[in-house]
């Protein structure tokens, strides 16, 4: 964690050392911007290489869905799980219209207000 001096607001950093052979930070950093707005999709404040590492600044969402399936004693109630599969619906959507992909890759991916079927 850290604190955006600019906005004044705590961010999560993720850090990669820039000795790994394969530098995935700064692919991730694109996909987030192009992503951004979505639901449960984190807002990406900065990315740079600072100290030896590479280095993304994101809006913190809150617990992870393991930290929040622990804290309720490894049970989900149906709604819950039903907003989980909303919202990855709507991420689905929106990563479909972002990257345009192709009806052949879509195809793997059938869904309507009912079921969700993969």
């Amino acid at each position: 964690m850290a604190r955006d001096i600019v906005l004044d607001k705590i961010v999560a950093v993720k850090l990669e050392p820039l000795e790994t052979s394969q530098h995935m930070l700064e692919h991730e950093f694109s996909v987030y911007k192009k992503l951004g707005g979505g639901v449960g999709i984190p807002h990406v404040h900065w990315f740079g290489t600072e100290a030896g590492f590479n280095a993304m600044a994101i809006d913190c969402l809150g617990p992870s869905l393991e930290n929040l399936f622990t804290h309720h004693r490894y049970q989900f109630t149906r709604r819950t799980v039903l907003t989980i599969a909303s919202q990855l619906v709507s991420n689905l959507t929106l990563t479909k219209m972002t990257y345009g992909l192709t009806d052949t890759m879509s195809s793997y991916i059938v869904c309507d207000s009912s079921t969700l079927v993969i």
